[in-house]
């Protein structure tokens, strides 16, 4: 290249360097805020009150009803959501006053189902949450900070593309790095809430001042004036970086080109004709490309015609679809629901008798009528199960298999309880649903492998492998082949060791032969050298104390079920404790406790199984516990109380409960807890959670929280779903699913007393060696005689020593020892039922 032309890129190189100076400056443009409590609509029947704010000249909303609806009007949301998707810099500024212990939204983008963008503080946790979406799949960053503690607080979240900062009352408490954010929404129509998150969940009880949306960096600025902005944003310096990388794929583009151009203008000196591409009558340019159909692109090359399939994109979904005229598949819109995504076709069911499809983008759902659609039963009601999540009932015991499954044709259908399950066969893997064979030739021993002696070669079979001799060997048997070796002139018989018995392998280990010697490998399922050890391999472990006593086969320690001993036992609700009757079962992992009842109480820290609960006088003392009207005296009972007349006075069997009067035989829900059910009868108020049913389609979700079933979350390690408001043990945790979110919080362990404190592999709480009757399943339990000793489980009566199946599980072996039930799981369950939460 002569010097004219480098000369023309180094000019045009330094010409794009100043254009892009020139055009790039760090200034901060003009600020966008949108105020929200201003833009309140108050003609609309929102159910908020203006009150004054931290200073009493300012003007804030107080939120304290149960039910409400504060949303900002159509306009104020398109705006909003213009600023997210049109500005990296955007801030969320909010003055708060948030009553103890409460949990709620201080400001959320949602519809009914979907959360789009919210910021959340939870006074049960201690917690500032941000929630938003990346990649439309929801995501949660926590900051623990008490803002629910009744006092003013100013609070900021910052956002700079994907830098977040928190403020709490100007000083900077938090800054992370988050995935990206969506900043666009898609799936239907949002809302702007202030102080909830949609219509009825995470309401926030107390006052809201000065809650803005605030555009370009440091928008925190309008809080916290002082604040030090010396440092570019990142969303600045993204900026910067993105200018300074279009100035150099220009500069290289521009050199690729004139380089390009100088190739050709070589070849052009060197050419004297031009070439062409002839096809189907047409005169094609040298380098042109056409389509000669839809699915073919051709071009002209030195001459030639070359010609390929058009490369289709890769399309992310189950049923893609053809367009008429377009060669590639392509997907239709899919839907989003409770948090999910549901491909154009699929179908799911929300709620029980409730079938919803996804058609292009529109979740279309239709009720199903259990006495018009379910098949008729052949058997009494007694005999008919009423399976959870399911519409229709089945009959005990119904063949599940023989009514159709999907099972792949190289698996075996298990009938259960409930369903049915497939299990791929011996030789194949997968899911029972896809099984495909296992290459064992790929790889020796083990569970997968094959197990072909020395002087054979491994040939894989569809669901088998087999082992052919070498040339010059005989068959010894079906791994084995025997041949001669050559000492010196003459041939020599070998000796094999395996056949013999002269070898030392392990018990559970194979002896193969070998030229002259043999090996020794653990059998399939075990681990070890092969001859000092070989220990049985469980697949993803035994947990919570449980041993691995076969191949993929656990023993679990008493309180612990499943195929790794990685679900507790809940011995309160299948109702196999030895709790006192003034005491009520508290499910604990691995074992139980007794609290006292309400009416009675312990002064020691170990009640010993409720046995020490001692009645409570509801009558004496200050702030005492009865409910009875001024004109009834309180009389003390076991485990409660009564209001008796007092002499010379008129009587009214009123009750006093929460600081209000209630008349006779009055029903209430308690103003503190709306799930709370009570009720007046001669002076005594009682209390009970109230009752639910999940076929109501008005049932409150918020009190019976189970009954949501699209609200249901993952275990954190295995392939089980809890229902919402379940409750369960992971890690020395107790975990709770809330509205399709796992929230876990460290154990609680009772106090105790007594001489032998005992804390096993797995135990997360320490405990009495007499608290732990099931540990040891010697009959003679403590030298004593415990022939009289007897257990009661469902009506039905065993003594010390007797075994049954518990009605609920099959795969659950129960023991009376000493008086207690001490259950344990079956081993010799399948794989199909051992999947079965108790």
């Amino acid at each position: 290249m002569g010097p004219a032309r480098y000369g023309f890129i180094v000019y045009s190189v330094i010409f794009l360097i100043g254009c892009f100076l020139q055009g790039f400056s760090l200034n901060v443009e003009p600020r966008d805020v949108i105020n929200l409590i201003e833009t309140l609509n108050t003609s609309d029947g929102s159910t908020y009150k203006f009150t004054s704010g931290p200073n009493n000249n300012t003007l804030a909303i107080e939120l304290d009803e149960t039910v409400r609806h504060v949303a900002l009007p159509e306009r104020i949301v398109d705006q909003a959501l213009t600023f997210l998707s049109q500005h990296t810099d955007i801030t969320f500024l909010a003055t708060v006053r948030q009553e103890i212990g409460d949990s709620g939204s201080i400001i959320a983008f949602s519809s009914n189902i979907i959360r789009f963008l919210e910021i959340e503080s939870s006074g049960r946790k201690d917690e500032i949450r941000f929630h938003y979406t990346h990649d439309q799949q929801i995501q949660v960053e926590t900051f623990p900070y008490r803002l629910a503690d009744n006092q003013w607080h100013k609070l900021a979240i910052s956002l700079s593309a994907n830098h977040l900062v928190l403020l709490v009352d100007c000083s900077k408490i938090y800054e992370r790095v988050i995935k990206t954010i969506d900043r666009t929404f898609t799936s239907g129509k949002l809302s702007l809430f202030l102080g909830q998150r949609n219509s009825q969940h995470a309401l926030f009880r107390g006052s809201l001042y000065d809650v803005k949306i605030v555009t370009q960096a440091h928008g925190y600025l309008l809080q916290c004036p002082n604040q030090n902005t010396d440092c570019p944003t990142c969303a600045q310096y993204k900026d910067m970086e993105q200018k300074i990388e279009e100035m150099y794929s220009l500069y290289k583009n521009m050199s690729n080109k004139l380089l390009k151009a100088e190739e050709r203008i070589s070849g052009l000196e060197q050419c004297e004709c031009s070439k062409s591409c002839y096809d189907n009558g047409t005169i094609h340019k040298e380098g042109e490309m056409w389509e000669k159909d839809k699915c073919t692109r051709c071009s002209c090359r030195n001459g030639s015609i070359h010609c390929g399939s058009v490369d289709c994109p890769l399309v992310k979904c189950s049923k893609p679809v053809y367009r008429d005229g377009t060669c590639c598949p392509f997907c239709l819109t899919n839907c989003y629901y409770s948090g999910q995504y549901f491909d154009h076709g699929q179908d799911f069911k929300p709620r029980v008798c409730v079938n919803c499809t996804c058609d292009n983008g529109k979740m279309i759902c239709e009720q199903q009528d259990p006495e018009e659609s379910c098949p008729k039963l052949n058997c009494p009601e007694s005999e008919r199960l009423q399976i959870q999540g399911e519409c229709c009932p089945v009959c005990k015991g119904t063949n599940f298999c023989g009514l159709g499954h999907n099972c792949h044709i190289n698996a075996t259908c298990v009938n259960l309880a409930t369903r049915y399950a497939c299990q791929c066969q011996l030789g194949f893997q997968g899911d029972g649903i896809h099984c495909e064979d296992i290459n064992e030739c790929l790889a020796e021993g083990g569970k997968t492998g094959h197990h072909c002696h020395s002087n054979t070669v491994c040939v894989n079979t569809i669901g088998s492998y087999a082992c052919q001799c070498s040339d010059g060997h005989n068959r010894l048997d079906a791994y084995s082949c025997e041949g001669e070796l050559m000492f010196g002139d003459g041939p020599s018989l070998e000796i094999d060791e395996c056949a013999s018995g002269s070898h030392h392998c392990h018990a559970n280990a194979d002896c193969i032969n070998i030229k002259g010697s043999y090996k020794c490998e653990c059998s399939k399922g075990y681990q070890g050298d092969g001859v000092t050890k070989c220990e049985a391999s469980c697949h993803g472990q035994c947990l919570n104390g449980g041993k691995c006593l076969a191949p993929n086969v656990c023993e679990c320690r008493h309180g612990y079920i499943g195929p790794n001993c990685e679900l507790d036992i809940d011995e309160c609700g299948l109702g196999i404790s030895a709790c006192h009757g003034h005491s009520v079962c508290v499910n604990i992992p691995g074992w139980y406790r007794c609290d006292c009842l309400e009416g009675y109480h312990c002064n020691w820290p170990d009640n010993h199984y409720g046995s020490l609960c001692l009645d409570i006088n509801e009558c004496i003392g200050e702030g005492s516990g009865h409910t009875c009207h001024t004109s009834m005296e309180c009389i003390n009972m076991e485990g409660g109380y009564e209001c008796a007349c007092k002499p010379g006075t008129a009587c009214i069997p009123h009750c006093i409960f929460e600081e209000k009067e209630y008349g006779n035989s009055e029903k209430w829900f308690s103003t503190n807890d709306k799930c709370l059910q009570c009720s007046c009868m001669s002076g005594v108020t009682t209390c009970h959670k109230r009752s639910c049913d999940c076929m109501d389609p008005d049932v409150d979700l918020d009190c019976c929280p189970h009954c949501d079933l699209t609200a249901q979350c993952s275990h954190q390690e295995y392939p089980l779903y809890m229902q919402n408001g379940e409750q369960w043990s992971f890690q020395c945790q107790t975990c709770e699913c809330l509205h399709g979110e796992v929230d876990c919080w460290p154990l609680e362990c009772p106090n105790i007393i007594c001489e032998n404190i005992i804390q096993e592999p797995g135990d997360c709480c320490p405990r009495c060696i007499d608290d732990s009757p099931c540990t040891n399943l010697n009959l003679d339990v403590g030298g004593l005689d415990h022939s009289s000793d007897t257990c009661i489980y469902v009506g039905r009566t065993y003594r010390h020593g007797n075994s049954w199946l518990l009605d609920s599980d099959p795969c659950t072996t129960c023991d009376c020892i000493a008086g207690h039930i001490c259950c344990s799981f079956n081993e010799t369950c399948s794989v199909g039922v051992q999947l079965q939460k108790p």
